[in-house]
């Protein structure tokens, strides 16, 4: 079996963000410190975005209605206040504490976020395990088998 770990793929002006924990980053500048989207369409799936900070616009997040960053459902988004989500932004989580450890040595080969006990990432995730792009990734990103239905992020509880 294949293990995935952190799953961003870019092709050409398309950015692909699966099962990913974008947190604890800082901007100095004006763009988010999470995610700062300009001239590239971004899809984003079961994934956490929060706990991010910037020295000016959108701690966790800046995008415009083109290009945009679009929802396939399935994540949890903190401060959400400059970014414009389209897509299926009814499946997420918007405004929420993820509940997260520190970046820390969690069992696996990088350093991870863990989910801490209470986190509302916890079985909120994509509902079904496979290859396919809205699915959940088999592995979470230390390796360990993704198990029932998914976390949201690389971290399973």
């Amino acid at each position: 079996m294949r293990r995935i770990s952190l799953a961003i793929l870019a092709a050409a002006s398309r950015l692909r963000v699966l099962n990913s924990t974008v947190s604890g980053n800082t901007a100095t500048d004006c763009c988010g410190g999470g995610l700062c989207l300009h001239k590239r369409r971004t899809l984003i799936v079961g994934s956490i975005v929060a706990g991010n900070s910037s020295g000016g616009v959108g701690p966790d997040c800046v995008s415009s209605s083109d290009p945009s960053l679009s929802s396939g459902g399935f994540n949890l988004f903190g401060d959400t206040s400059d970014c414009t989500i389209r897509g299926r932004s009814s499946l997420d989580i918007v405004g929420a504490d993820p509940i997260l450890g520190v970046l820390a040595d969690n069992d696996g080969p990088t350093k991870t976020h863990a989910l801490l006990a209470g986190s509302p990432a916890i079985d909120m995730g994509t509902p079904k395990i496979g290859k396919a792009l809205l699915l959940c990734t088999p592995f979470d990103q230390r390796g360990f088998p993704r198990n029932g239905r998914c976390d949201i992020g690389a971290y399973e509880f």
